[in-house]
């Protein structure tokens, strides 16, 4: 790679390091074209993925504080903890 090739690869978002994991979705046609109309609006991403993780992190960032409490308290709406003696 020559240096401008180099120097080109860098630009943008550094190389992330972080292990990514591969999510499979089955969605219905009423959500794929939701889905595609964000898309053509073109804040929320360029591809559908994109756009399902911008969705999936900003309810995630929203609903933080119940979440934590939710975790908590060990109780729905994400369910019993299982104890360890379980």
């Amino acid at each position: 790679m020559n240096e401008h090739n180099e120097a080109k690869a860098s630009v943008g978002r550094p190389k992330n390091d972080i292990d990514i994991e591969l999510l499979t979705l089955r969605l219905d046609p009423i959500t794929l074209r939701m889905l595609e109309a964000l898309r053509g609006y073109g804040r929320f991403g360029a591809t559908r993925q994109e756009i399902i993780l911008y969705i999936l992190r900003s309810w995630l960032w929203e609903n933080e504080p119940r979440l934590k409490t939710a975790i908590a308290s060990k109780d729905k709406p994400l369910g019993p903890v299982p104890s360890e003696s379980d």
